[in-house]
Order: structure tokens, then C-alpha cells, then sequence
């Protein structure tokens, strides 16, 4: 790199290890909160709160991540001064750091269960029509075993599939919202790299990331 003057290598390790701190347990919440929200909107898909959930997830997921980060950052640092502004740490406590995250994840994890609970909530709303789930309340079991013990590992079929395949889709979202929070992530560095025309550096993280979505899909 010739703006930063070190190994290309040493500077995406040094910078990747944090987008990975806000990216892996944001997808992780946020696959495990969609899908349980998801399974029980699905099944009872014409109740209140299934339909506000419903109608609030689709506004989180057509919603850019950048955007969500602008309007928190707004809100919560700015106006209620709950979060910091900016950065990974100040103190570099690890509740400094958590209280640095917490925003960030926030935003990636509502963003990661919104499509999740999209497709988990249409796939249970299939299942329910199938006749296995006749026959189990023929038999007398009570709706909530019904839901997960039986329909719910069958639908969750497409949101294990999907999981790996948003990786990228989610990695280009923590860029963003990184870039937002002046994270000193990879989004930051491809932000710089960019400013000060570091091609070496920018096709190092290209590559970076597409090895990383490859490696994702194969998973």
C-alpha cells in the first residue's frame, strides 16, 4: 500500500477482525431471532401482532442498513446520548467496546432477522397447509407442539439454505454502517483506499471478500 506504507496482508488481518466482530454474531442473532419470530407469525398469520410484525420487518428490510445506522446515530448518540458517536473503543474495556458494538449490531442483526423472518414466516405458512399437520392435531397435540416439534424443522429448511448465500449480501450492509460509525473495520478501509486511490489495497480487499462469500456458499 502505498498511502498506508505496510503489507496489504498485515492491514486487511488487522482490519477484517473487527467487520467479523459486528458481522458473525449479527448473523447468528439474527438468523435465530427471524426464524422464531418468523415461525410463530406464520402460524398464527392473521392475528394483530403477526400482521405489525409482519408490516414492520418489511420496513427494516427495504431499508438500507446505511440508512437505519444514520437515523440511530441520530437518535441515540445525537439526541438521547445513550451510544458513543463513533469508533470501536475509547478505553478498550470490554464494556467499552460492547457499549461501541452494541448500535451497530443493533442495526445488522434487525436487518439479518428481517429476511429471515420473511421466509420463515411464508415457509410455515405453507407447512400448516400440509396434511402431516392435520394428522397431528387428529391425534390431539397441543399447537405448540405442533409448530416445533413438526412443522418447524421442515420450514426452516430455506432460511439454513439462505444463511450462507447473505453473507456478502450482509458483509456489503456492516461496509456501509461501519463507514457510518467510523468503525475502523474493512468498510473503513476500502473508504480510505478509495479517497486516496490505493488500487493494491482495494483489489486486496475485492478479493478478500469475494474468497470469503465463496467460502461462505460452499459452507
Amino acid at each position: 500500500s502505498y498511502h498506508f506504507n505496510q503489507k496489504i496482508i498485515s492491514l486487511i488481518l488487522s482490519r477484517m477482525k473487527w467487520t467479523l466482530a459486528l458481522l458473525v454474531p449479527s448473523i447468528i442473532f439474527g438468523a435465530i431471532l427471524g426464524t422464531f419470530l418468523g415461525a410463530l407469525s406464520g402460524w398464527k398469520r392473521n392475528s394483530l401482532p403477526s400482521k405489525t410484525m409482519t408490516w414492520l420487518s418489511l420496513a427494516v428490510y427495504s431499508s438500507p442498513p446505511y440508512f437505519l445506522g444514520i437515523i440511530s446515530l441520530y437518535i441515540f448518540s445525537f439526541k438521547w446520548g445513550i451510544f458513543p458517536f463513533k469508533g470501536f473503543y475509547a478505553t478498550g474495556t470490554f464494556s467499552d467496546i460492547l457499549a461501541h458494538l452494541f448500535l451497530p449490531f443493533l442495526i445488522m442483526s434487525a436487518f439479518a432477522a428481517s429476511r429471515n423472518y420473511m421466509i420463515m414466516r411464508g415457509s410455515v405458512i405453507i407447512e400448516k397447509e400440509k396434511l402431516y399437520v392435520l394428522f397431528a392435531k387428529a391425534k390431539g397435540l397441543l399447537k405448540n407442539a405442533i409448530l416445533f416439534r413438526h412443522v418447524f424443522k421442515n420450514a426452516i429448511l430455506p432460511v439454513l439454505t439462505l444463511i450462507a448465500l447473505d453473507f456478502g449480501f450482509l458483509l456489503s450492509g456492516a461496509l456501509f454502517v461501519e463507514i457510518i460509525f467510523s468503525m475502523n473495520g474493512m468498510g473503513t478501509l476500502i473508504y480510505e483506499a478509495l479517497l486516496s486511490r490505493d488500487y493494491p489495497v482495494l483489489q486486496g480487499c475485492f478479493l478478500f471478500i469475494t474468497i470469503m462469500v465463496i467460502g461462505a456458499n460452499f459452507m
